[in-house]
């Protein structure tokens, strides 16, 4: 997604009225779509998947072998012909659970900046793995995870996207994309990078 389109006017429009922040004294500066569409799909997904598993287990526990659903039946019986490695999937499914739920805490939807003081922002970000909540954060709070040696690699990607972020906002770990800014000089301010504050805030802050 392009700039132009991930700050268009309609849906800029969208994200204010669903953050309920008044345009007039906040600015988007930061949105990520990506991030916004894969966290509401997992949203459902993971509740969904958790109901379904509740019951199996519950048919599991609560009935005999030969009253238990047909289904169930069946991953019993291939739970025994597989002896040992039958833990080898289960071990791998909560790997990947804890994987997509660490990846769902650490995305970064989207930053306003605030239009009277311009060193003082608000994040949406995740709230128990369905939600989103404000966090408001002053510009010092604001810090770039830089890689040591400086160089990109798959396995850093990885690194960042699961473990360490690339953002700390309020001493709490994001995963952010510098596309997703509405333009450089904005993230370079927010980050302390600069001190100069982007055209477009200052001109509304001096009117």
């Amino acid at each position: 997604m392009s700039g132009e389109e991930r700050f268009s006017a309609s849906g800029v429009a969208r994200s204010y009225a669903w953050d309920r922040l008044d345009a007039k004294q906040w600015l988007l500066i930061y949105r990520d779509s990506n991030a916004s569409r894969t966290y509401a799909l997992a949203a459902i997904l993971f509740p969904t998947a958790s109901i379904v598993a509740f019951i199996l287990f519950i048919d599991f526990f609560k009935n005999g072998p030969r009253n238990r659903t047909a289904f169930v039946q069946k991953l019993c019986k291939d739970a025994t012909e597989l002896g040992a490695l039958a833990a080898f999937p289960i071990v791998c499914f909560f790997i990947v659970i804890f994987g997509l739920a660490r990846v769902q805490n650490l995305r970064l939807f989207r930053i306003y900046q605030n239009i009277e003081n311009p060193y003082r922002f608000i994040a949406i970000v995740p709230r128990s793995g369905v939600l989103q909540r404000k966090m408001q954060f002053d510009r010092s709070s604001a810090v770039l995870i830089a890689d040591s040696d400086g160089i990109e690699s798959q396995s850093l990607n990885l690194w960042r996207m699961f473990v360490s972020g690339s953002l700390l906002l309020n001493e709490r770990r994001f995963v952010h994309d510098d596309d997703c800014f509405r333009a450089n000089n904005f993230r370079s301010f927010m980050l302390s990078e600069t001190d100069t504050l982007p055209r477009e805030v200052a001109l509304k802050h001096r009117s």
